[in-house]
């Protein structure tokens, strides 16, 4: 494998180190996620920028590089013998990775806090949940503290001072590394004085001991079907009361554990009569500084789920992972989605850091007999599983449960193995034992196609693309024998499938060679040298559909609305042009010029040829391009200069002449956005406008929509952004504090200034709070 570099600039990669290192598979939640091959590799890059890997094994890899000015790029990717990858080094800002700083109500630094973090840390674990220790650390003299290297996928930070303030903060999404404005993921934890939560447990019975233990739970989300991250804090119920004392400011959902069966009543979710059966509706209570809330909780007798796993031979297995899952059955999330008898794994999505809602995802681990017990469950139906690491994997859907029964379950596992393999393209892959009906597995995988299926027993089985609609019978791809203790690798790539599609391109010199053809959710295909390509399937498409064609520079969207049969295959003809733009790019001064084009269009003259865009396309100092062998119709052409200048244009294809694209004169204008105690305000929403309509501009921009232009930023952690390219002259500004939701701005602030050629503005925006 070549991975190919290239610096900032142009510059030459050589003697650039390149990191190639095995990552883990692909695998379902819970299961082991540890990388057993353990591949380390570094190579130099030589003079054309190449570093070269030999005799690379298929799987999962992790590629990075980085100079010595900071200029960096990572990827991850599946190998499957491609011969060349490619790293654009982006300078960054510094790789500091989670920065947390402290400070009380008035904005002032808290030194030398405890600070903990529970959350998922992307395509990586999750920390402070499911018996993961969190991460801690303590602020230094200065109220900051850093976790190093810690990309967070979503998180919940608390922190406490000596005196017993406290407060917490959540974390979402990690902050995108390449950029030019450096982002050090930094988060803020105002403390305070924490709160009190008591209530009352109403309807105990009579002779209940009291044992309980009430937690209330700081969480990323309280739904109980999304990904949920956070830390708990408890107290225990005395008589008929419970009090949590501790608890920073913040909306904390509750939750309930009895060793003697009682469960609190949760309503279902939803609203009566559309409530949802087989559901619970978490209870959250905000807590303020100081004060005291009172919850009361209705409490009832619950079910319980007690059960043994062992192996074939009778011995008990000890640390067994059982999970339960307490879900409406509905597709509208994944915990609900159940499909051919089976709930689908969606490997799709990052599941190595993937944690629930400790409400409805309870967890246990088997003692030292192999037994396991959890009591005070609703009643309904729960899915149960259990996973112990090179066994075989054991679910159960449906389970049910009543009130004040013991539902009682035996797992009898064996020495398991896995198949792991490639379907490229997205959609439904399960596998099951032949001669079986129902799935073992199935999931949802990724566009690379990925997919790694743990804990299958020993013997014959099958790999099957499956259909979301349950009436149409899956379709054999592979048949693979499972053996203990060993990993069967599977190319479905070259699998037969039973429906095929043929298509013809041409244009009007002969066929088109060499494109790139992509048919639905397949992957891609080069055009042979009579312009054919051809696409197996599981399953037939639903026509009208779509198809993407790359021709050179060029994607182009293709609706396919009319096909032939010819015994057995579907054929179509699709017919291109072969015309050329041109375009001129010049300076403010009319000289030539370097840019970057992006040019689109939805209005093609072509049959069945919608829509075509470009990704960005270099014109060189000589300030002239060609693009060649395009459909006839009206294109839009947007070109960026040096100064960040942006000008659009409309050329008409054919045509004789270029399109001239000429810079304005710009300048820069800086903003350093602040609250009133002068804090740097991160993603404050900043739009500039300017007039660019016939004659004279209005003297307020606010009230008219025609005829005007703008240009829209955000800032980073430190409460700046830059925007190049502005044209000289008045410009409208209007900076708003961070969106608050879809439907709701902030306070905003609006200015008025006058921007001078090559000028570089900074100005200083304060924003009062509402």
């Amino acid at each position: 494998m070549t991975v190919r570099v290239q610096r900032p600039g142009g510059a030459s990669a050589e003697g650039v180190e390149v990191l190639l290192e095995s990552s883990p598979v692909n695998a379902p939640p819970s299961f082991d996620f540890t990388d057993r091959r353990g591949i380390t590799l570094r190579m130099p890059c030589d003079a054309d920028g190449l570093a070269i890997f030999e005799e690379v094994s298929f799987g999962n890899y992790r590629v990075s590089a980085r100079d010595g000015d900071g200029a960096a790029d990572a990827q991850e990717f599946v190998f499957t013998g491609e011969t060349e990858r490619s790293l654009d080094l982006v300078k960054t800002g510094p790789d500091d990775g989670l920065v947390v700083r402290v400070q009380d109500a008035q904005g002032a630094a808290v030194p030398f806090a405890e600070v903990r973090v529970a959350g998922g840390i992307t395509r990586t674990k999750v920390v402070g949940m499911r018996g993961e220790p969190s991460l801690e650390s303590r602020c230094d003299g200065e109220g900051r503290v850093t976790f190093p290297g810690v990309d967070l996928r979503e998180a919940v930070v608390h922190a406490e001072s000596s005196d017993g303030r406290r407060g917490w903060a959540i974390v979402r999404g990690a902050a995108s590394r390449r950029s030019e404005e450096p982002d050090y993921r930094e988060v803020t934890v105002t403390l305070e004085t924490p709160g009190v939560l008591e209530g009352r447990l109403l309807g105990r019975p009579e002779g209940w001991p009291g044992t309980g233990r009430v937690k209330a739970w700081a969480l990323t989300r309280s739904h109980p079907h999304h990904s949920s991250f956070g830390l708990s804090f408890e107290g225990r119920a005395e008589g008929d009361r419970y009090s949590i004392e501790g608890l920073g400011p913040g909306q904390y959902s509750l939750t309930f554990e009895d060793t003697h069966g009682l469960r609190v009543d949760y309503p279902n979710m939803g609203t009566p009569p559309h409530s949802m059966p087989n559901s619970l509706a978490p209870i959250d209570v905000t807590i303020e500084a100081g004060r005291t809330t009172v919850q009361n909780l209705t409490v009832v007798r619950g079910a319980t789920l007690a059960g043994v796993v062992r192996t074939a031979a009778g011995a008990p297995i000890a640390g067994a992972l059982v999970k339960t899952t307490y879900t409406p059955m509905t597709g509208n999330f994944p915990d609900g989605f159940v499909l051919h008898g089976v709930n689908v794994w969606r490997l799709d999505s990052d599941s190595r850091s993937l944690a629930k809602h400790p409400l409805t995802h309870r967890e246990t681990r088997t003692d030292e007999e192999g037994q396991y017990r959890i009591e005070g469950l609703p009643d309904g139906k729960l899915r149960v599983e259990v996973i112990v690491a090179g066994m075989s994997y054991d679910r159960r859907e449906a389970v049910e449960l009543s009130t004040a029964e013991v539902q009682e379950l035996e797992h009898v596992l064996v020495r398991a193995g896995a198949i792991e393999g490639l379907e490229p393209g997205g959609g439904y892959l399960g596998v099951r034992r032949k001669g079986q009906s129902v799935p073992e597995h199935l999931a949802i995988l990724p566009q690379a196609g990925d997919f790694y299926f743990p804990g299958l027993a020993p013997g014959d089985h099958e790999v099957l693309r499956y259909h979301s609609v349950r009436s149409i019978p899956p379709v054999l791809l592979a048949e693979v024998e499972v053996r203990a203790g060993e990993t069967a690798w599977v190319d479905l790539r070259t699998a037969t499938r039973p429906i095929r599609y043929e298509l013809r391109l041409t244009h009007p010199y002969g066929p088109m060679v060499g494109a790139n053809v992509r048919l639905g959710d397949s992957g891609w295909r080069k055009t042979d040298a009579l312009g054919r390509v051809a696409f197996e399937r599981a399953f037939p498409l639903r026509l009208p559909t779509w198809a993407n064609v790359m021709r050179g520079p060029v994607n182009y969207q293709v609706r396919l609305a009319d096909l032939t049969e010819d015994r057995g295959v579907s054929k179509g003809e699709l017919f291109f042009g072969d015309e050329t733009l041109g375009v001129r790019t010049l300076d403010a001064r009319g000289a030539a010029s370097a840019a970057s084009l992006v040019i689109s269009s939805n209005t093609l003259e072509g049959e069945s040829v919608t829509s075509a865009r470009t990704k960005a396309l270099d014109v060189g100092p000589e300030g002239t391009l060609d693009l060649e062998h395009l459909v006839p119709g009206s294109y839009d052409v947007i070109a960026t200069f040096p100064s960040g200048a942006e000008v659009a244009g409309v050329a008409k294809v054919p045509s004789a002449g270029r399109l001239e694209l000429r810079e304005y004169p710009a300048g820069q204008l800086s903003l350093l956005v602040t609250d009133a105690s002068a804090r740097p305000l991160k993603e404050a929403q900043v739009h500039v406008a300017w007039w660019s309509g016939e004659g004279a501009a209005p003297l307020d921009l606010s009230t008219v929509s025609a005829g005007k232009s703008s240009r829209r930023a955000e800032t980073d952690a430190e409460g700046r952004a830059t925007l190049r390219g502005l044209p000289a002259g008045r410009l409208s500004i209007r900076v708003g504090a961070k969106r608050l939701s879809w439907a709701r701005q902030g306070p905003t602030v609006e200015r008025s200034v006058e921007l001078n050629v090559d000028e570089e503005m900074h100005l200083a925006v304060t924003i009062e709070e509402e």
